[in-house]
């Protein structure tokens, strides 16, 4: 449970999003700024990777100097705590649920732009944090996407180490959530070495749950897991067909094969390729800034039901509904 007590010297705002070996928590500083902070869960807290060494690239993790991921501003190794100053943002598992509740899915064209606009500060940030010794990359999964309400991303945590993973590989009996096999790229479950790919591999399983609006991979986590080492996501494409334009299927499933030496080894090509299928016709559906706008009018909606008033919304919330 998350204590209502301060974190990270900041005080919560009450909105908890639990991740695969983290919860999301959101607190707001004495300015009022909005901040969201990782809190590692007890029994991860001692591992290295949160600590020791870290040591090594903790300056890149504080000023990374890549538009797009934001900086590290607290982190507290007792409490397991990482806190950035974000604003208010919502996941992107959140938004992928919310749209769940609605019987909905984002849709092609907010997927694409996911791809797009992550795909370009990751591309950036790999060569960047090299220059540190930080050549495991970002570890990428739908809880470290950020959107603002105007559909700009901001990525967090990126370069903190999947810990649940890797407790899982030093003891298979200790089986971490589902979330932390879904969005694994197949050499992490060899605990291989990963580059750029594997980031790219992780962002289009989750820009095509955006598109869908389900996960590639689901079931019971035993299921999940080799699922997810044999990345038969690529099937899942064809399953999709009748969703999906071709454009878009040849696009994800070359970023999604799972051979790392077969996928796209230049940043910039992936985002070439994706930004051509954006600007094609079969980009299709809303905008991530349309989707957002639908989630605030939604998360009002719900507020009002919740509150039995509209006296509650703001003039913007009440547009948003009208």
């Amino acid at each position: 449970m998350v204590s209502d007590q301060v974190i990270a010297g900041m005080d919560p705002t009450g909105r908890k999003i639990a991740g695969p070996a983290a919860d999301l928590v959101e607190v707001v500083s004495e300015k009022g700024l909005k901040h969201m902070v990782f809190l590692y869960r007890e029994e991860y807290r001692d591992h290295p990777a949160l600590d020791s060494q870290l040591h090594s690239v903790i300056g890149f993790l504080e000023k990374p100097g890549v538009t797009g991921l934001c900086g590290l501003v607290h982190h507290e190794p007792s409490t397991g705590a990482f806190a950035y100053p974000t604003g208010t943002c919502w996941t992107v598992a959140e938004v992928v649920r919310a749209f769940a509740d609605m019987g909905e899915a984002c849709g092609v064209k907010a997927g694409l732009e996911l791809c797009y606009l992550v795909g370009e500060v990751l591309t950036e940030a790999a060569q960047v944090a090299s220059q540190f010794g930080l050549n495991c990359h970002g570890h990428i999964d739908p809880f470290r996407l950020l959107l603002r309400a105007d559909g700009q991303v901001v990525i967090v945590g990126y370069g903190i180490a999947p810990v649940g993973m890797r407790v899982y590989l030093a003891n298979k009996k200790r089986l971490p959530r589902e979330d932390t096999f879904r969005y694994a790229p197949p050499e992490r479950f060899k605990g291989e070495p990963e580059d750029l790919s594997s980031d790219l591999y992780s962002l289009a399983l989750i820009g095509l749950e955006l598109m869908v609006g389900r996960p590639a991979y689901d079931g019971l986590i035993d299921d999940i897991a080799q699922q997810a080492s044999r990345g038969e996501s690529v099937r899942r494409l064809y399953q999709w067909r009748e969703r999906l334009p071709a454009s878009v299927r040849e696009v994800l499933g070359r970023a999604l094969k799972p051979d790392p030496d077969t996928r796209y080894r230049d940043g910039a090509d992936f985002v070439y390729a994706v930004h051509d299928v954006l600007s094609s016709v079969d980009a299709d559906g809303p905008s991530l800034a349309e989707v957002m706008s639908q989630l605030r009018a939604h998360l009002a909606r719900g507020r009002a039901i919740e509150g039995g008033k509209t006296g509650q919304l703001t003039k913007a919330e009440l547009a948003e509904l009208v």
